[in-house]
């Protein structure tokens, strides 16, 4: 009796540890890409969003614009007068449809 008894035991340790060691597998498994994705969301993510909205910008945009271009003004200038021009008259008509109503 007292030998089935510690063979009982011993099989319910063995079982028990076997459960625990599958639990705390199933637990990590599932925290770890959690913690990963975390993570990677606070410190990477800003980091990389901040590199690919600004990368080609310095590229194309100086920092410090210290000349004026006479051919980028004057394209403006042009640009803008012949909307002013036509609101000399002051009636300003869009005409967005085929037939007004």
């Amino acid at each position: 009796m007292l030998v089935s008894m510690a063979v009982i035991f011993m099989i319910f340790l063995f079982v028990s540890t076997i459960i625990i060691l599958f639990l705390f597998m199933l637990l990590i498994t599932a925290l770890v890409p959690v913690l990963f994705m975390a993570l990677f969301a606070v410190f990477f993510m800003p980091i990389c969003i901040t590199l690919l909205i600004t990368r080609d910008v310095f590229a194309l945009v100086p920092v410090v614009l210290h000349k004026i271009d006479a051919f980028a003004t004057g394209v403006v200038l042009v640009a803008m007068l012949s909307p002013i021009f036509g609101m000399t008259g002051g009636n300003a008509q869009i005409n967005r449809r085929a037939l007004n109503y």
